[in-house]
């Protein structure tokens, strides 16, 4: 009995020296899905930690004073922040990453096209794949833009090698695995918020694929306020379009509406 008393009492006294530890602690996360960041790296000084699964660091041995954290992670871009440490245990809370902004051509020509479903017409396939590299990066952005008479193919791949989601889930036709642009063709503005992983590069929310994988993000609360009402004209995908959108933005009771 004597003996499980003494390992309780030391086994408290870890803990709470561990806990002492603990100076200043904060989480990591993706600034358009809120998900957490693995492995990102923070400095302050000569010291460095990184995040594990849940986006979690922290830091031990601090002196008190004006401290400054430097964050990096792969395929985010780099953030600084100043704090102030008195000595005592701090949380700074969710610290958000600006993912790499791919340049988009929006100029309604660079728009995702729309394929009639089970189309056998390659030309259309292709001008599919160019228009989804138009999202990427820089380099496909250009390529897609300058050479879609051409069609121009993302590392060669057709578009049954790109693999695109929908808030997660897989959208390629289960038959012929091609997306289905025909589904969503159209819905510019509540689609513009994108993932996007090159090759088999996988991310928080993409397992990746030969031509790269593409995660289209519609959940109102991401989009940004507004109302807006334009008119397209094209002479490839279509003639005459009329488009209105609406977004509340994050309302104060919580919910987020677009339409």
């Amino acid at each position: 009995m004597k003996r499980l008393i003494l390992t309780f009492c030391i086994g408290l006294g870890l803990l709470s020296l561990e806990a002492q530890q603990i100076q200043l602690k904060g989480i990591i996360v993706d600034e358009t899905t809120q998900s957490p960041i693995t492995n990102a790296i923070i400095k302050i000084g000569d010291k460095a930690s990184s995040t594990n699964l849940e986006g979690f660091f922290s830091f031990s041995e601090l002196e008190p004073g004006r401290l400054g954290l430097w964050i990096e992670a792969t395929g985010y871009e780099p953030y600084s922040l100043v704090v102030i440490f008195t000595g005592e245990a701090m949380d700074i809370g969710k610290i958000s990453l600006r993912p790499f902004a791919p340049t988009v051509i929006d100029n309604g020509l660079a728009e995702i096209a729309l394929i009639a479903e089970g189309s056998d017409d390659e030309s259309e396939i292709q001008a599919g794949s160019a228009l989804l590299a138009a999202s990427s990066d820089v380099f496909s952005s250009i390529a897609a833009y300058t050479f879609s008479p051409m069609y121009f193919k993302t590392r060669g791949y057709d578009n049954e090698n790109i693999a695109v989601y929908m808030n997660g889930l897989i959208v390629n036709d289960p038959e012929n695995g091609r997306p289905s642009w025909s589904e969503w063709g159209g819905l510019n503005e509540v689609t513009r918020n994108k993932e996007v992983s090159n090759g088999m590069q996988f991310s928080q929310n993409l397992l990746g694929s030969l031509g790269g994988s593409t995660n289209i993000i519609t959940r109102p609360s991401l989009q940004r306020k507004q109302t807006k009402f334009s008119y397209s004209l094209s002479n490839r995908t279509y003639v005459h379009r009329l488009m209105f959108t609406y977004s509340t933005g994050m309302r104060p009771d919580g919910w987020a509406i677009s339409f």
